[in-house]
């Protein structure tokens, strides 16, 4: 029997990655309480769903924050 599930995608594409910081980048400074995320943890949720609408892929919201944190330090030990 074949699952229906679509398990996450583990492999990131460079044009995935683009998004992802660009994203984040947009909705960083709406982060707080009174503002349209009060979590990163929701953003994270948002930036997965913005990812699943355009590229058609399943990332977790944690894989998006591992990416983006993996990311920030390879950039900073390059």
């Amino acid at each position: 029997m074949e699952k229906t599930n679509k398990q996450p995608d583990a492999e990131w594409k460079i044009s995935e990655t683009k998004v992802l910081l660009d994203k984040y980048e947009n909705y960083l400074s709406q982060v707080g309480p009174m503002k349209k995320f009060k979590t990163k943890r929701i953003m994270w949720k948002k930036i997965s769903a913005d990812l699943k609408e355009i590229f058609n892929v399943e990332k977790t919201d944690l894989q998006c924050e591992n990416r983006y944190d993996n990311f920030e330090k390879e950039e900073k030990g390059s």
